[in-house]
């Protein structure tokens, strides 16, 4: 079982924020068939999806289908979106709903971010106090406790202060959450190291909206191509043999793939251990 499938309804975003990695696959949408195919696939391996990996999750004309499908089928469902499109799918977020929403700060790079901040709180005050969906604003880029966000946030919600370290509680289910930016994988980038661990095929993998599965929601180009789950079942793609000699190499704290050797965001749980 994982506890986290990413399923990418899209490649499509209506920014082009300068830390991240640019899409060349097709740009492309999923279809409500398509959709609902993974989630057959997916049901006995998991029950909580994130429809993320690149691209904008709101920008999906059939955002509600979607989200009907998951209930449907008992799937939890995390969103992640730049926040630009969240007065447009309002409702459809609050009568479908999820149980996360993530909404990334770092994304909006705009000349006026108090009027975007002002639609992300309120948005997250409405859709928390009628519905149970948590909110998490995202701020993972470096920063420190002065900064124009966090000073908005703390007038906003009340606050003396923003740890700086870690998540802050703004009110009931709405939170800062803190980390460090992270630079998206690439084969482009110098070696790192062959000892690792990841949570990559142990308890996450992810589904490209062009079908491809891979490790995580990391590898965005799909270089570690496990299998197609248009031409493959899911179970199959997941006990090939690749897939399973990464899991069980990370269990001994070693990377199997030359992406996984270059990628800096292993380094967050290898320091751990």
């Amino acid at each position: 079982m994982f506890k986290k499938i990413y399923v990418e309804i899209t490649n499509v975003c209506n920014l082009n924020c300068s830390f991240c990695s640019e899409v060349t696959r097709k740009k492309e949408f999923i279809s409500i068939d398509k959709f609902e195919y993974i989630l057959n696939q997916i049901k006995p391996f998991g029950s909580h999806i994130y429809l993320h990996i690149k691209g904008e999750p709101l920008l999906h004309p059939q955002l509600s289908d979607i989200l009907r499908l998951c209930a449907e089928n008992s799937i939890k469902v995390d969103i992640t979106t730049n926040g630009t499109l969240l007065t447009q799918n309002k409702e459809i977020l609050i009568n479908n709903q999820a149980r996360q929403i993530n909404i990334s700060l770092h994304s909006f790079e705009s000349d006026n971010p108090e009027k975007y901040l002002s639609t992300v709180t309120d948005f997250a005050r409405e859709i928390t106090e009628k519905t149970p969906t948590v909110v998490v604003l995202r701020q993972w880029v470096a920063g420190d406790e002065n900064d124009y966000t966090k000073q908005y946030l703390m007038k906003e919600f009340n606050l003396d202060s923003i740890n700086i370290q870690r998540s802050t509680k703004l009110k009931d289910n709405v939170f800062l959450s803190q980390a460090e930016q992270f630079d998206w994988p690439s084969l482009d980038m110098p070696h790192i190291s062959n000892r690792g661990f990841c949570y990559g095929m142990r308890s996450q993998v992810g589904i490209l909206v062009c079908g491809t599965v891979v490790p995580c929601c990391l590898d965005s180009e799909g270089i570690i191509a496990l299998g197609n789950i248009y031409e493959h079942s899911f179970a199959d793609i997941i006990n090939s043999p690749r897939a399973k000699l990464m899991a069980e190499n990370f269990s001994r704290r070693h990377a199997t793939e030359e992406l996984c050797r270059k990628c800096t965001y292993k380094e967050r749980f290898t320091s751990k251990i």
